[in-house]
């Protein structure tokens, strides 16, 4: 498929811009350091599946962040929630498949 300013328009998030991810779908390393990469990637020909995954990735970015976000303001109250109610989720024998270890919890979430 050939890169045009309307498959451009369609990737383009809410916010008027792109993902380092859809970028590089088109051929170029990032929109850090490249400021002229649309104007190198208009008419350049890509995978009909690259073309199809940029449009994908529209607001992609906006989601994680917000995850991010929503998640870093948890992690206090969770971490509170954690220390008050270990025998909630702690599993000393192992045999509970259902049940997470304390310790297992506090790595995944990074607290």
């Amino acid at each position: 498929m050939i890169i045009t300013e309307e498959l451009l328009l369609k990737g383009m998030s809410s916010r008027g811009a792109w993902s380092e991810a859809q970028v590089r779908l088109l051929g170029e390393p990032g929109t850090q350091d490249n400021k002229g990469w649309r104007r190198n990637v208009i008419g350049r020909d890509i995978p009909d599946a690259d073309a199809d995954r940029f449009v994908e990735l529209k607001d992609a970015h906006l989601k994680q962040k917000k995850r991010k976000g929503i998640m870093h303001s948890m992690k206090g109250n969770i971490r509170e929630w954690i220390e008050d109610n270990q025998y909630v989720a702690c599993d000393v024998s192992g045999e509970d498949e259902n049940v997470v270890n304390v310790d297992e919890l506090k790595r995944f979430l990074g607290i």
